[in-house]
């Protein structure tokens, strides 16, 4: 029973979510519980009556409320989960480009492109990037 409650639940706050032309379905609640004439009816048992009701219908609010809540973090969820794939995706892209840069330089080698002091000159000046920016760096965040 509960699960039947928050299907319906859960599928009315799909649908409460799209335009009306975009529902794909309508749902209907039909109690068949009949009518009770006035006549019958006192003023403290119809008092009581639309109490509880008010208290049904403010349960359902609430459970509609969770309802599209969990949705939310679902969907919240899911992105998270799909930034961490694309996050990945990067990294391996950078590797597979860093995995060239040794091949292309035996390349430019090899056809006279790069000479030995382009080389040691590259490697002097990473060096020197790599000395500066340690200094630059705090104290407690030297690794």
């Amino acid at each position: 029973m509960k699960a039947t409650f928050l299907l319906i639940t859960m599928l009315a706050a799909f649908a409460s979510s799209l335009p009306a032309a975009e529902r794909p379905f309508g749902l209907v609640i039909h109690g068949g519980a009949g009518v009770i004439p006035r006549e019958q009816s006192s003023a403290e048992a119809e008092a009581e009556y639309r109490a509880k009701l008010q208290e049904a219908q403010a349960e359902a609010n609430k459970s509609i409320a969770q309802a599209q809540a969990e949705i939310r973090r679902a969907a919240a969820v899911a992105l998270e989960q799909e930034m961490k794939a694309r996050v990945q995706e990067m990294q391996a892209k950078v590797v597979e480009a860093q995995s060239q840069v040794p091949l292309a330089m035996a390349e430019a080698f090899r056809s006279g492109r790069l000479g030995v002091m382009d080389y040691y000159r590259m490697e002097n000046i990473q060096g020197d990037t790599a000395m500066r920016q340690s200094i630059a760096k705090p104290e407690d965040r030297k690794a």
